[in-house]
């Protein structure tokens, strides 16, 4: 009586589970993420042109075909049906009185095929693949609990799933149309299928362990679980008492069986990867290179992610705990879970960089997650029993609040519109038409408005703004921010590093415009989309100025970085600075070389150079070769009391600088900002700095 109620009570739980996971992963599909992810469209997109053209001949190689054929199946025997349902459903009165003719003829159904059914820019079935990806990350969890209570039982199953079920990651990656999801379903039940194999070796679970296998390989050009599936081909063989029996354990058929099964359900699902051969090896040997396939160095940046993020400080405790319990306890189970996890590792953090796209750690974490469920279970499982099973209810609540904490933003934020719609909308109702904006490419600016460019080349700082004559600027930190990835690579920081960041050209910039904000559309770093910020370009008249002092700079020439000790600015009106430089270089249509004054609220934090309350920067040497004068002018802020000034080349390596005849003047400055009102701008430092490539 007492095990039937502990199973029923295993089967209520497990459902709550799969229910609660359901939750997480569909809510927020839908707008979700906004539209641009670049890889989305190779499943998506592939699934749709099977529809249109009748064929299935792929559009891109990177990933095996397997998604894009269950996307294919959804939507041709699912979404599209409902589809065609709804539009009849809506339409049923012009279709009574003959103003929409039955049967549609090729041309009108092609039509509302696309505009009604999968909709404008095949925008509704962007939709449909994120649905199926995540009925699918609710299939991971299911997974994760087989796999689990496979190996250590229901209790650390249900854990498992538990665990899998609010992951951030898991759930984050459930709200996108990418492989990485899929993956991990199939791994976990290819891995499955081989513990059944272990057991018992019959024809069924032969040819389901080669058909999961194979459709396991068809989500991406991966292995791993075949190394689980050789250990167990050789333990059998170990195993046997003397040599006939390990003979005849060695050309054990099953085994052999379920490679070459594999393989060809690889080739039925693939076809066109050998028939466009030539094509498919061009576009993998691309992703190879990308990924950085032979880079043979250790990279750090993925544990680090893991352990801060995608799994969690708590969780990863647990983890380390349960593979030191399996190590004395459950060693062959131990050895069957590091013979997927060791290799996936090796494979993405040292003989390629892919680590650095962290998205590709969703298929590992729920093993990982298994071994944390194991140390909560042997903790709950001592005497005395009450004391030690509260104890590990507490931890597992620990665990499972900090991941959820950061799920449940996905869930708000991903019910919102849009950033990119949002702040469309927002400059049309707040900035007069015909306002010149400086924007990058990627920002929705409104064709009634006048846009110069906001890059690299040629304008990209507010001096340079204001020469350009822009009353607006727009920054896309989503662009912006790729600036600050490279920490993630090998070994170059063990933390990420925000405090050398934020000295950057590319941050100084940033926290400048900040100063001057009018509106902003940003999402937590925990939900990604399209960040932007809109502030107002102030300009400068100067009605007096006092000189303060002189840098004389001719000992340090040639400059590449020059900075004064702190100076006193306390209730200056403004500032002017003048100066002379000359900036040599080889490169055609380049900038460079910038003056920068910045203020702190006290001298400890001026002579340590840290936490500086705003900064003011120059624009940069645009004319090689020529003496140029040049100043910056500006209001000093309200709370400055010291400031510090200083020289910055923003390429070490590109251009040498002579600086000549620096001049610091406090000055009576009148500030136009068009009638606007500004407020400051706070950003999460997260989001500037990322933790991830795109924070995903």
């Amino acid at each position: 009586m007492g095990g039937r109620l502990k199973a029923n009570i295993c089967t209520i739980l497990l459902i709550v589970t799969l229910i609660v996971a359901a939750i997480l992963r569909f809510i927020g599909t839908n707008p979700g993420y906004h539209q641009f992810h670049s890889d989305e469209g190779t499943i998506y997109g592939t699934a749709v042109s099977f529809v249109k053209n009748g064929n299935f001949v792929p559009l891109r190689y990177e990933y095996p075909q397997l998604a894009t054929f269950i996307n294919f199946v959804f939507f041709k025997f699912i979404f599209i049906p409902l589809g065609w349902l709804k539009f009849f459903l809506v339409n049923i009165e012009s279709i009574i009185d003959g103003k929409i003719r039955i049967p549609l003829g090729i041309d009108i159904y092609n039509k509302i095929l696309q505009l009604e059914i999968l909709g404008s820019q095949d925008l509704n079935a962007l939709f449909w693949a994120r649905w199926v990806t995540a009925f699918f990350g609710v299939g991971v969890v299911w997974a994760s609990y087989l796999v689990g209570k496979k190996l250590f039982g229901k209790q650390t199953g249900l854990i498992s799933a538990l665990l899998v079920c609010v992951n951030y990651r898991q759930v984050l990656n459930s709200h996108f149309g990418l492989p990485d999801i899929y993956n991990a379903f199939f791994f976990l039940l290819s891995f499955l299928s081989i513990l059944y194999l272990r057991e018992r070796a019959n024809l069924w679970r032969v040819l389901l362990c080669g058909v999961l296998l194979g459709l396991y390989l068809s989500t991406k050009y991966q292995f791993f679980p075949f190394i689980a599936l050789f250990l167990v081909y050789l333990e059998q063989v170990l195993k046997k008492h003397n040599l006939k029996e390990k003979i005849s354990a060695l050309i054990n058929p099953s085994y052999i069986v379920v490679p070459i099964i594999s393989l060809l359900v690889f080739l039925i699902i693939n076809p066109y990867l050998f028939i466009n051969l030539n094509v498919a090896v061009n576009q993998i040997s691309y992703a190879a290179l990308k990924y950085g396939a032979g880079t043979m160095r250790f990279m750090h940046y993925p544990y680090w992610y893991l352990f801060n993020i995608g799994i969690g400080k708590i969780t990863s405790f647990l983890i380390i705990a349960g593979i030191l319990l399996g190590l004395f306890k459950e060693r062959w189970k131990l050895i069957l879970l590091m013979s997927v996890i060791i290799p996936f590792f090796c494979f993405l953090t040292y003989f390629t960089s892919g680590g650095f796209y962290t998205r590709n750690f969703v298929s590992i974490t729920p093993f990982l997650l298994i071994f944390a469920a194991y140390t909560v279970w042997w903790i709950g499982n001592h005497k005395p029993r009450i004391f030690f099973l509260f104890l590990s209810l507490a931890i597992l609540g620990i665990a499972l609040w900090e991941n959820l904490s950061n799920s449940l933003i996905v869930l708000k934020e991903y019910t919102k519109p849009w950033n990119r719609q949002l702040i469309e909308a927002r400059i049309r109702k707040d900035i007069p038409k015909g306002s010149i904006i400086a924007a990058h490419s990627s920002v929705p600016i409104p064709e009634d408005m006048i846009v110069i460019t906001y890059d690299r080349w040629p304008y990209f700082s507010l001096s340079e703004f204001q020469e350009a004559g822009a009353q607006y600027a727009v920054s896309n930190l989503d662009w912006i921010t790729v600036d600050f990835y490279g920490w993630m690579r090998p070994l170059k920081y063990w933390n990420k590093s925000v405090s050398e960041m934020k000295q950057t050209y590319t941050a100084l910039t940033i926290d400048e415009l900040t100063d001057f904000g009018l509106f902003r559309e940003v999402n937590p770093w925990q939900a990604p989309d399209s960040d932007f910020i809109v502030v107002r370009v102030p300009y400068y008249s100067l009605f007096s100025k006092e000189k303060i002092k002189t840098f004389n700079l001719k000992e340090i020439q040639p400059l590449t970085s020059w900075q004064s000790d702190p100076i006193r600015v306390k209730e200056w009106p403004g500032f002017d600075i003048e100066y002379k430089i000359k900036m040599e270089t080889p490169r055609q249509n380049y900038k460079d070389g910038v003056i920068f004054i910045k203020f702190y609220s006290n001298i400890n934090e001026a002579l340590r150079g840290e936490k500086h309350i705003a900064v003011r920067l120059s624009s940069r040497d645009d004319r090689p070769g020529i003496w140029l004068d040049k100043k910056l002018i500006g209001k000093v802020p309200q709370d400055a009391k010291y400031a510090i000034l200083g020289f910055k080349a923003v390429d070490l390596n590109a251009a040498t600088y002579t600086l000549n005849k620096v001049e610091l003047y406090k000055a009576n400055v009148l500030e136009d900002l068009g009638g606007v009102k500004v407020r400051k701008i706070k950003i999460d430092e997260n989001i500037l700095f990322p933790n991830s490539h795109g924070n995903l």
